[in-house]
């Protein structure tokens, strides 16, 4: 932000400054900044590219936005249209999808294709796919009393990733997502809402849920649903109803299952009927 501020001090008074982020949170705190700067036409897009996604859809709209939405749970990416307009930072093929290097003393995001994930085992250079072979012990070894973020900085300019500062890149899409084939597109997934998602906590990877319509029982089959969390499926095996392991719940019941991914408190939760 400093930098932009240094960039456009001169223009501060009669330019429009517009920005836009995935949800909307970073906006928010970064027109703040630049309203405190002086800045005097500061405009965001409201709810990020995942509320103006889902409007041109209601809309019928044609999307100004292009390629995927990077979001910060585990898919690391919400598709918007089928353009692809980045490349693998490793083969220079293009690509949209982003990977966590898998060396615990690394977690590089980078664009990675399916090929160069296959090689390279999730890693963004031949040295962490070497510390990742290692017995956990010594990768434990190796990372104590060293900063990750030093480390981290190193690899974004390593040679390995000759393709993530290659110039820029042209205004044009680079290739065309292959569509994928999902049965649900024509058999619907039939569901009746249970509830609404109250809290996570992190740490444990737990959910907590309100149930406000019919029973929840152990082995039912669940589906979680959300703006950004998307559709997540899963098999209730063990849950604790208002703090006590139960097998079923009730209307106005709390209940706490592990999930294995982020919940937020815009997910509701769905029963799916067989």
């Amino acid at each position: 932000l400093p930098i932009i501020n240094e960039q456009l001090k001169d223009f501060k008074e009669d330019k429009n400054l517009v920005m836009y982020c995935t949800g909307g949170i970073r906006c928010e705190k970064a027109s703040a900044y630049f309203k405190h700067q002086g800045f005097k036409n500061v405009f965001q897009l409201e709810g990020g590219i995942i509320n103006y996604a889902k409007q041109i859809k209601e809309e019928g709209l044609e999307s100004k936005f292009i390629g995927k939405n990077f979001v910060f749970d585990h898919r690391l990416g919400e598709r918007i249209t089928d353009d692809i307009v980045s490349q693998c930072h490793q083969c220079g093929k293009p690509c949209d999808n982003h990977t966590n290097c898998l060396n615990d003393g690394c977690h590089l995001l980078f664009i990675q294709c399916d090929e160069c994930k296959a090689a390279m085992e999730n890693c963004c250079s031949t040295e962490c796919l070497e510390i990742t072979h290692l017995p956990l012990a010594e990768q434990v070894k190796l990372r104590r009393g060293k900063q990750v973020g030093n480390k981290v900085f190193r690899k974004g300019k390593s040679e390995n990733l000759k393709f993530k500062h290659s110039g820029e890149l042209s205004d044009k899409p680079l290739a065309v997502a292959e569509k994928t084939k999902d049965i649900r597109q024509k058999i619907k997934v039939k569901k009746v809402l249970l509830g609404k998602a109250e809290h996570y906590y992190v740490k444990a990877q737990v959910g907590l849920f309100v149930i406000e319509n019919q029973e929840l029982n152990v082995g039912d089959s669940i589906l979680i649903s959300g703006p950004t969390t998307g559709n997540q499926e899963l098999v209730l095996e063990k849950m604790f109803v208002n703090g006590t392991e139960s097998s079923s719940a009730k209307v106005g019941d709390k209940v706490t299952f592990e999930v294995p991914f982020r919940v937020r408190l815009s997910d509701k939760l769905f029963k799916i009927i067989s």
